[in-house]
């Protein structure tokens, strides 16, 4: 999906349904539905959310602790 009158530098790849939103002036492959992103970053990033649930439970246990060392004199 393509919005508005934008530039896409030569040799551009979007994946399908990603959305774009403006020009894209750096060739590459870009994917995901909102925001896009290159193709590398986007496949780092779903590898990340398969184990979000995980790493959001980390940074509460990590902020706990944070706050009783803060707490201790």
């Amino acid at each position: 999906m393509i919005f508005g009158h934008i530039e896409i530098a030569d040799g551009t790849r979007i994946s399908t349904n990603t959305l774009i939103t403006k020009s894209l002036a750096k060739p590459g492959t870009y994917t995901s539905a909102l925001p896009f992103s290159e193709h590398e970053t986007w496949q780092r990033n779903a590898v990340h959310l398969r184990h979000l649930d995980k790493l959001v439970e980390r940074i509460k246990q990590l902020e706990r602790k944070v706050a009783e060392l803060e707490r201790k004199p």
